[in-house]
């Protein structure tokens, strides 16, 4: 994909993240008999977004770290 193509996909993405958390939070604001604001919303989806961009490098660290540390050995057909 280019470059454009990649920012479409991640603007989409969190697009949907932020609708996704503004509905958990919409429920759960009702059940407890608060508001809660467009910033509070937005705030919340940029850090779950930061931690989704943080646990993606740590898993593609650790893929790295299995496929030259343990290499798969295919077994011989009998």
């Amino acid at each position: 994909m280019t470059d454009v193509e990649d920012q479409a996909v991640e603007e989409r993405l969190k697009a949907a993240l932020w609708f996704s958390i503004g509905k958990i939070v919409d429920e759960e604001a009702l059940k407890l008999g608060v508001n809660a604001s467009p910033q509070f919303i937005g705030a919340l989806t940029e850090l779950l977004w930061t931690q989704i961009a943080n646990v993606s490098e740590d898993l593609r660290a650790f893929a790295r770290l299995v496929i030259y540390n343990f290499p798969v050995v295919v077994p011989l057909s009998q």
